[in-house]
């Protein structure tokens, strides 16, 4: 029997459209965008044209920058995506996919930092 996987992208693709409408929001955190996309939009601008929280009044030094880091298993090339109000445990929480040069695709609470899962896949050609 031939042991077949989805290629990373697709993989990807899938995870952050596992919900019917992943920017559907119900009740959502106020300051949760989905990034379902290199630099948030088609256009590939980085614009959020829906942003109210944030303005150059709030956005200093003092006020603003990382929050947390966290560990991956090799080099990240790819955007990390985004997605709000993804349904997880006993609640919704904003997901952070990450995937690495080593094929290893993370999701990790996008508030906090905890890890809510990890997959490798294989190297080399598929059999």
């Amino acid at each position: 029997m031939v042991k077949r996987t989805l290629p990373l992208p697709l993989a990807l693709l899938l995870l952050a459209t596992c919900r019917e409408n992943p920017t559907d929001t119900i009740a959502p955190n106020p300051q949760s965008v989905s990034v379902l996309t290199q630099h948030n939009d088609n256009t590939r601008s980085g614009w959020n044209d829906n942003e109210t929280a944030l303005t150059t009044s709030n956005v200093t030094v003092q006020r603003f920058g990382a929050v947390f880091t966290l560990p991956v298993d090799d080099q990240v090339y790819a955007q990390p995506l985004v997605v709000g109000h993804v349904a997880v445990g006993d609640g919704y929480h904003n997901v952070a996919y990450i995937a690495t040069v080593n094929n290893t695709v993370y999701a990790y609470d996008g508030d906090n930092g905890n890890l809510y899962w990890q997959r490798s896949g294989r190297r080399g050609t598929p059999t």
